[in-house]
């Protein structure tokens, strides 16, 4: 087998068929854009076996992803891939993978040390995200633990205005999550 077969392996094979390509050459190969095996694996056996096998946790790919950013934004990855990337020393800030995270992560993420105001190259933070997608539960996990409302993006824009925002672009009949969410912001805005 060539080892770019590795890349079909972690994500259709089977463990076994992970063991027979896995060498120190094959463990961090990159694919044409820099993806390593370690960023595409599914599953936790095959995360862990990649681990102990030396696979580098925070490796970046061509756009700067790494394995953490990787699992942190695939709902069907599992908190446990995640954890187990943390557990070998995946760092929880770089290249700020609580803004790409899907909300099941955040608790994991901000318990392991998250800054819960890092930034995007757009500015946006997880809160800016939860805004656009009116998410009141992330929002609210996320303020309680230190999310500062009044953060901007490169355009201006806070998650209120951003929720403003959407208000405006949402049908009478279905405002009421989003005016809750205005509401939940506005609690944790300090007076200007």
């Amino acid at each position: 087998m060539v080892a770019m077969d590795i890349f079909h392996i972690v994500r259709y094979g089977t463990l076994a068929d992970l063991r027979a390509v896995l060498t120190p050459n094959t463990v961090n190969e990159r694919d044409q854009h820099g993806f390593t095996p370690l960023m595409l694996a599914e599953g936790l056996a095959k995360t862990v076996l990649l681990l102990q096998s030396g696979a580098h946790v925070n490796a970046q790919n061509s756009w700067g992803l790494t394995p953490l950013m990787c699992a942190v934004q695939a709902p069907d990855k599992g908190l446990n891939v995640a954890q187990a990337l943390i557990e070998h020393g995946a760092d929880v800030n770089l290249n700020q993978p609580l803004v790409l995270a899907e909300a099941a992560y955040i608790p994991l993420l901000i318990a392991h040390g998250a800054d819960v105001n890092s930034r995007n190259r757009a500015g946006e933070t997880r809160l800016i995200r939860a805004a656009y997608q009116v998410d009141y539960e992330a929002a609210r996990y996320l303020l309680e633990h230190g999310a500062d409302p009044r953060l901007e993006n490169t355009r201006g824009q806070t998650a209120r205005t951003i929720a403003q925002a959407v208000r405006e672009n949402t049908s009478e009949a279905a405002r009421g999550p989003v005016e809750r969410f205005i509401t939940l912001l506005a609690a944790y805005q300090e007076p200007a």
